[in-house]
């Protein structure tokens, strides 16, 4: 996709008009061809703030767009989301390399390359994605790291802190009251009873509340 800083290139009847004009700076369009301010080779490119903030840095068709992979490193995008490889004028992630060291792998477990971007295609990218150990999303499901089975809730601190130790609709939930009772919500406020997915009070269940042991 080409990215636009300004809009249209004005029509400039001589190639100085294009080089002093603020499309120029911006987009890269420097050069005079049939009336209008072009792109005409890499060098328009290279000193425009096209280049400069986003790659954008090789003349094609008469615009800027990303000519390789050195300008797509050039791109917040490549640490973000590991669009590090140059592909027919955009930045793509082509290979496991370039999202392991991308943000989208190291908070979100998204370290496998798949149609041009990084996503969670198994579940070892997952395992040390914070939301796995904190919430049970240690399964790859659809790209995303979701909570696939029970496994993933046990191992979890949702399962210790919030008795949420079974897996339900790619959620962890509370399914047992024995869970429930070895919580500090149980000892604390009487929590130990496990209804609609979480712990719950006596009274919400209709049990008689005891004391817990």
């Amino acid at each position: 996709m080409t990215v636009a800083l300004l809009g249209l290139a004005p029509n400039c009847q001589s190639k100085p008009e294009c080089r002093e004009s603020e499309t120029c700076k911006g987009n890269g369009q420097c050069t005079s061809k049939d009336g209008k301010c072009v792109a005409a080779k890499d060098e328009d490119c290279k000193q425009s703030q096209l280049c400069l903030m986003h790659g954008n840095c090789a003349a094609k068709d008469g615009e800027c767009v990303v000519g390789s992979d050195d300008d797509c490193r050039k791109r917040g995008d490549c640490d973000f989301q590991g669009w590090c490889t140059a592909s027919d004028g955009n930045c793509v992630a082509s290979k496991d390399e370039d999202c392991a060291p991308s943000t989208f792998c190291k908070d979100l477990g998204k370290c496998t390359a798949k149609g041009g971007k990084c996503v969670a295609a198994k579940d070892e990218d997952c395992k040390e994605y914070s939301g796995c150990k904190s919430r049970g999303k240690c399964s790859a499901r659809g790209g995303e790291c979701a909570v696939g089975k029970d496994e993933d809730c046990r191992q979890s601190k949702i399962c210790t802190t919030d008795a949420k130790c079974f897996a339900k609709d790619f959620e962890c939930v509370a399914g047992k009251d024995e869970d429930c009772k070895l919580t500090h919500g149980c000892e604390m406020s009487g929590l130990c009873y496990a209804k609609g997915g979480v712990c719950v009070h006596a009274s919400q269940r209709g049990v008689e509340a005891k004391e817990p042991k």
